[in-house]
């Protein structure tokens, strides 16, 4: 997610804790289900890293668990199935486009209603995107949407606090580019065609709000879930959320499709990973993830799964500061690093060397993308990477192929304190100096709002993590690293790959716009735009009695997930 940085690291630890799956069919010849008579028993899911959920407003989900969560209890019109393809849900079928690709209707299914009977319209959603987009509510997810005409405008507007309102020409996109002309109709204009509009939109942001909680309660309308029976207007509704630890969720009876097998999900933070393995090891939870420390026994159990998921690991520099002014030193810095070392000794095989800036899994992954030496080496090429640093200290008159110790100084900012980032960071330095003997290197641990100082420009060299908003390659590629795209941190800028990513963002055919998309990722990885260093991954356990559980490569579960799974004897 690319509002918080520094939580892109955390959210991995959290998913290891949360993330279930199915189990082998052979657990009972003939399963009884469990969930299918009154007496069902809740599925028991850990949730570790966090004590507890730092929001359920689907405007304001801007982690992976709050989107998890947000997203079994509040309906969207279109969401991502288990192979990352947007398809319809509270909308009848997938949006009608107009010609110009600036126009996008949506049809809503008849009878949708909150599980307190209220209904569910096209009215409801141009509220609830207004609402994610109103500078006064200040959301951090309110860039999904920025697609929309005007919306950037709006919610870039200062607020009137006395009266609620933006101060500016704009005071609301209803009626300007979101209209609901009935109760089943929802229409959308766009400020340009956007074909990632639509995956955009699989995320929480675009979803159902009850305004009738909202103008009862205000912003403190999400601690009232639970009030009485619960609420919710998806597959499930909140009926506790104490904020100490807990969140339980039930089926809503009141959901329009296929109702969940399970009645109940109950929900355990863990601020110590450790702990709800322990606990997971001990039976009081029906998932488990052992420490990265321990993934190597764990993978002797029989229920044991591992997946690559949608977050890449980097290193990025800014172009514009000695030495990485030079491609040479780019790509010598990038080519000195052995990936799969790192993997291997440092992470234990939690996570995958790449070279990519497309995670493998995402629409656009381009499996015969080349390494900025020409390869698809993963160990490095410290001969190659000493020859360009060597041409570069030659010419500049900093150095020799065996001492660069008056190149210009390089310094490393780490997002985070100790563990992994920091024993990575000291592997990768002597790296770097094998390949440049004696280059004046360092590293330290930077502030905790990195996000804010990297936009501002003024970082020479940093590490961060970046987690997919949405499984289109615009969000990797267009977002960070179009020349003026603001959160292309390093002034990267190529404008050969600048125009083809302006084209494919606008181009309706699928199958050409990534073609566009793989072109410009090639000249940025050769360019070194970023230096990726892997992909995370998740792994878990689950107890015999889990079935029918799968996750999709967003480290969500699917929604189809939910409506399968069930617990036998």
């Amino acid at each position: 997610m690319r509002r918080t940085f520094l939580s892109a690291w955390l959210v991995v630890a959290v998913l290891m804790g949360f993330v279930a799956l199915w189990l082998s069919a052979c657990v009972q010849r003939t399963p009884i289900c469990l969930a299918c008579g009154p007496s069902a028993q809740p599925l028991r899911l850990p949730v570790s890293g966090m004590g507890d959920l730092r929001s359920l407003d689907p405007a304001d989900a801007a982690d992976l668990n709050a989107a998890q969560f947000a997203g079994m209890v509040f309906p969207g019109l279109v969401v991502l199935d288990r192979r990352l393809t947007p398809v319809p849900w509270a909308a009848q079928s997938l949006p009608a486009v107009s010609a110009d690709g600036l126009t996008w209707t949506f049809t809503l299914r008849p009878g949708l209603k909150w599980s307190d009977g209220a209904p569910i319209t096209a009215q409801t959603y141009a509220y609830s995107m207004d609402r994610a987009e109103d500078p006064c509510n200040a959301f951090g997810a309110a860039y999904y949407l920025y697609a929309i005409k005007d919306a950037v405008a709006f919610n870039s507007e200062t607020c009137d606090a006395s009266k609620n309102t933006a101060r500016g020409p704009i005071q609301t996109l209803i009626g300007d580019s979101i209209n609901a002309p009935d109760p089943l109709t929802l229409r959308i204009q766009l400020a340009q065609p956007a074909t990632a509009f639509l995956s955009a939109m699989t995320y929480p942001t675009s979803y159902a709000v009850p305004q009738q909680l909202i103008q009862r309660y205000g912003a403190m309308w999400t601690d009232h879930l639970a009030d009485g029976a619960g609420f919710g207007g998806d597959l499930f509704k909140v009926t506790k959320w104490d904020h100490a630890g807990h969140l339980i969720l039930r089926r809503n009876d009141n959901f329009w499709g296929q109702k969940p097998a399970l009645r109940e999900v109950d929900v355990t933070f863990y601020r110590d990973a450790a702990l709800a393995y322990s606990d997971y090891l001990a039976g009081k939870e029906d998932v488990g993830s052992a420490p990265v420390e321990e993934v190597a026994q764990a993978r002797r159990h029989m229920t044991f799964h591992q997946i690559a998921v949608q977050q890449i690991d980097y290193y990025a520099m800014n172009w514009r500061m000695a030495p990485f002014d030079d491609i040479r030193m780019r790509q010598a810095f990038a080519i000195a690093i052995d990936k799969q070392t790192l993997a291997s000794d440092i992470f234990h095989g939690a996570v995958l060397p790449t070279n990519h800036i497309v995670p493998e899994g995402a629409p656009g992954y381009n499996p015969n993308l080349l390494g900025p030496d020409g390869g698809r080496t993963l160990f490095g090429n410290v001969a190659l990477a000493n020859q360009l640093a060597t041409q570069y200290a030659t010419q500049t008159k900093c150095g020799t192929a065996t001492d660069f110790s008056h190149c210009p100084p390089v310094s490393l900012a780490l997002y985070a304190s100790g563990g992994s980032a920091q024993t990575e960071a000291e592997a990768v330095t002597q790296m770097w100096l094998k390949a440049m003997p004696h280059y004046p290197i360092t590293s330290y641990q930077c502030c905790g709002g990195l996000f804010t100082t990297t936009s501002a420009h003024n970082l020479q060299f940093w590490s961060l993590s970046w987690i997919e908003d949405y499984p289109d390659p615009q969000d990797w590629l267009s977002t960070n690293l179009l020349c003026a795209s603001a959160y292309n941190n390093g002034n990267a800028c190529d404008q050969q790959a600048d125009a083809l990513l302006k084209a494919a963002d606008a181009n309706p055919d699928q199958t050409s716009r990534l073609q566009q998309y793989q072109q410009a990722e090639q000249l940025l990885v050769t360019d070194v735009a970023w230096i990726p260093l892997d992909q995370r991954t998740v792994w878990w356990e689950t107890s015999p009695k889990l079935q029918g559980f799968t996750i999709a490569a967003t480290g969500l579960i699917p929604r189809e997930s939910w409506q399968t799974m069930y617990l036998v004897r």
